[in-house]
């Protein structure tokens, strides 16, 4: 069993990654979301915000390459209702409950930078595909 366990894990190409552990997510979201397919749903949940909150920090700042495309919270807590007759009233008494959840969607790495790069010279090309003298871009020197 574990040696087919690692051999799927190994292969990778999940289609998502969820999380529901009360380890801290930094020390282990690098190594999951490589095993994840590109546009896979990335969701880490914790009943506690502070967790959540540090693993958005990492993915924004301390990532290298920000491989995770929209990084963010969302609070679940449901609160309870008091329903009188005709009228109904969040109950004031309810102790939290509900949790944190950290989302976003795996991209590929280092995609962001290749995109940013602009060319500084085009050729035009006539309608019958002979080329002209190069041109320059706006904004170019």
């Amino acid at each position: 069993m574990h040696v087919e366990t690692h051999r799927i894990w190994n292969e990778g190409g999940f289609d998502g990654f969820l999380s529901a552990t009360s380890y801290d997510p930094t020390s282990y979201i690098a190594k999951c979301i490589e095993r994840v397919s590109l546009s896979g749903s990335i969701v880490v949940y914790s009943q506690y915000r502070e967790p959540i909150a540090e693993l958005q920090n990492h993915a924004l700042t301390k990532m290298p390459t920000a491989p995770i495309l929209g990084p963010t919270i969302h609070d679940i807590r449901a609160t309870r209702w008091c329903t009188s007759k005709g009228r109904a009233r969040p109950d004031m008494l309810g102790r939290g409950g509900g949790g944190w959840i950290f989302s976003g969607i795996r991209v590929e790495e280092g995609i962001f930078e290749q995109q940013n790069v602009k060319r500084s010279k085009k050729q035009k090309v006539e309608s019958n595909g002979t080329q002209m003298e190069d041109i320059q871009l706006e904004g170019s020197a």
